[in-house]
């Protein structure tokens, strides 16, 4: 049975859109998407007819086309086309393009101009508050890799009570219906515990980090180095074998302590 609030996030999405998807976006955004996607590249590579054509889907109002051009201006790998004003700085233009998509709705510039509030990036203003909102309204839009996102950010701007917890899951197990890669979501509970134990410093969130990370370390080297981290960590700060902090894991669990509530 669906939570609470996975149930609202589904209950509250626009009706003008179809169900979310984990990444592909619903029809037509999609379709859109990817046709801008392969344009971007080709205009990256300095293709003028590839931007002209991203230009002329602009001016039909083709939103995914938009944040396509964007992403160019962002991209220090790709030409700015002129977009770019003397002096200033192209990461912050296109930090302004996204900002302009997202309030008209597109839920990848809702993702990124929500990343940017979290974090005070990209000329954007830092607003914890409200990049929560926008990731949530580009997860409930359709992008729910946002509600991976959220769940990764909150642990890193505040300290959290043992029930977030709770919340984190449900962002978590709405990302995983919505069809985010299985990979995708593991890295986020494993950077979800990480997290958390960097603020308490309780080694069964660092052993329940270790146990996420291990399930992705085979595809992920960032993932398998984490690992290897906190493990040497358990042991040389709190003379805890990983086996050990499994089995107090374990016991909490057994006595209903709400510091052992999983997110699995």
């Amino acid at each position: 049975m669906k939570s609470f609030m996975v149930a609202a996030l589904l209950a509250t999405a626009p009706v003008v859109v179809n169900p979310a998807m984990g990444d592909p976006l619903p029809e037509p955004l999609e379709t859109q998407r990817q046709a801008a996607i392969e344009l971007a590249l080709r205009a990256c590579d300095g293709e003028q007819t590839a931007f002209n054509q991203l230009t002329a889907l602009v001016l039909d109002d083709n939103l995914p086309a938009a944040q396509s051009i964007a992403w160019l201006v962002g991209n220090e790998a790709c030409p700015d086309f002129g977009l770019v004003p003397a002096g200033q700085d192209r990461h912050h233009v296109a930090g302004q393009m996204t900002k302009r998509l997202a309030l008209k709705g597109y839920p990848i510039a809702q993702f990124g101009y929500g990343r940017n509030l979290m974090r005070g990036t990209n000329g954007i203003a830092l607003d914890p508050k409200a990049g929560m909102d926008m990731l949530m309204n580009a997860a409930k839009g359709g992008y729910a890799t946002a509600a991976v996102v959220l769940a990764e950010e909150i642990p890193k701007i505040r300290a959290l009570r043992p029930q977030d917890i709770v919340y984190l899951h449900d962002l978590l197990e709405f990302a995983e219906q919505e069809g985010v890669d299985q990979a995708r979501v593991t890295l986020g509970r494993a950077q979800v515990y990480d997290a958390l134990y960097s603020y308490s410093e309780n080694p069964l969130q660092a052993a329940q980090a270790i146990d996420f990370y291990d399930q992705i370390a085979d595809t992920s080297p960032v993932a398998a180095a984490r690992r290897d981290e906190l493990t040497g960590i358990l042991q040389s700060v709190h003379g805890l074998s990983l086996d050990q902090a499994r089995k107090q894991m374990a016991d909490q669990a057994a006595d209903g302590d709400v510091a052992a509530i999983s997110i699995d």
